[in-house]
């Protein structure tokens, strides 16, 4: 689970994530991206977006087109949460971010209809993610110094 103050949850924010937003897409997932001040909305702790740094908000998505089963939606949406948790302090702040699972062409090969991003490995999944976060320029080349650990010399 994402933790609260990291949660893209408001409506009036998804209509400029999609219309002026970068797009990556990738074969199973999507990511939308938006800086706070481009989005032409206050950041969400109403000060200003330039001058501090404000975690970036995230939503993941998983449309009735990829499953129309409620179980294998949520069950998508808690594999790229999952992913997404290690991940959280490395993601650029000031950001609203759209993760979304693309509609599969065709099925899992192994024949039991599910979507491919219920039977791909959680390091493909990692990967994919990632990958598309790295072509957003979301992701930070290194940890902040708070969180570097020194290394024993040998």
């Amino acid at each position: 689970m994402l933790p609260r103050s990291q949660r893209l949850q408001h409506r009036k924010v998804f209509d400029p994530l999609y219309r002026f937003g970068h797009t990556s897409r990738g074969k199973m997932l999507t990511v939308r991206s938006i800086s706070f001040h481009l989005s032409g909305l206050e950041s969400p702790t109403n000060r200003p977006a330039e001058n501090s740094d404000v975690p970036s908000r995230i939503a993941v998505i998983v449309s009735k087109k990829v499953s129309r089963k409620a179980v294998e939606r949520n069950r998508i949406k808690r594999r790229v949460r999952h992913q997404l948790q290690p991940l959280l302090r490395s993601i650029v702040p000031n950001h609203y971010i759209a993760i979304s699972a693309n509609r599969p062409l065709n099925r899992s090969p192994d024949g039991d209809g599910s979507p491919v991003l219920l039977t791909c490995s959680a390091l493909q999944l990692d990967r994919e993610l990632r990958n598309l976060l790295a072509q957003a320029g979301l992701l930070q080349e290194r940890a902040p110094s708070s969180e570097r650990v020194a290394l024993p010399k040998p």
